[in-house]
């Protein structure tokens, strides 16, 4: 378990949890995504098999948030700036993190 600005999160460390994600969960919990680089194209998101909409914050590598993106299911995002991080949160959470503003990871 990490921290991310004081929220606990789950760690997607395999490939099989990068690439299932929130799918398919009834309950959604935060979930951190650590790419190791900076990227726009690791670091795409899609909420295929989603059963709810989803909160997305993309990090970058000096741990500032780049985009907080409102996600519906049965779509794909991409991050506008290079990121390294990738934080899934329940929809609503992501007004917690503000565009432009460093934040803490403690993993």
């Amino acid at each position: 378990m990490a921290k991310v600005n004081g929220i606990s999160v789950e760690i997607a460390d395999s490939l099989f949890e990068k690439v299932s994600g929130l799918m398919m969960r009834k309950k959604i919990k935060p979930l951190l995504f650590d790419f190791r680089r900076d990227s726009t194209i690791l670091c795409s998101i899609h909420t295929f098999f989603m059963l709810k909409p989803i909160d997305i914050v993309y990090i970058n590598s000096n741990k500032v948030v780049v985009q907080v993106i409102k996600a519906r299911p049965w779509r794909a995002y991409y991050p506008q700036q290079k990121s390294r991080y990738v934080l899934e949160l329940p929809a609503g959470m992501g007004k917690k993190f503000t565009t432009g503003k460093k934040i803490t990871i403690s993993i």
